[in-house]
């Protein structure tokens, strides 16, 4: 019996996240292990879903020659979502 509700409980958890196309971050709010919350579908404009960030060459003057360029949801709203479970 508590296989069945563990079952039902987590079908009903990611169906959500299965209909939800896409979850642009609202930076203004708060973050939380499930990512920021979304932004409402008519505020989403294109920069939100281009960053240039991997264009510019990185500082490689270090012991190991290489460099790292972030690319979170900080700087590319449009990955809110992505690596962590959806939310409304």
């Amino acid at each position: 019996m508590l296989y069945i509700l563990f079952l039902f409980s987590l079908i009903l958890s990611s169906s959500h996240a299965l209909v939800q196309d896409f979850c642009v971050a609202d930076l203004k709010g708060p973050d939380s292990p499930a990512g920021f919350a979304c932004k409402p579908p008519g505020k989403v404009i294109v920069d939100d879903f281009v960053f240039s960030g991997l264009a510019k060459a990185g500082n490689t003057t270090n012991i190991i020659s290489a460099a790292v360029t972030p690319a979170f949801v900080g700087q590319f709203p449009g990955l809110n979502g992505l690596a962590s479970p959806q939310r409304s």
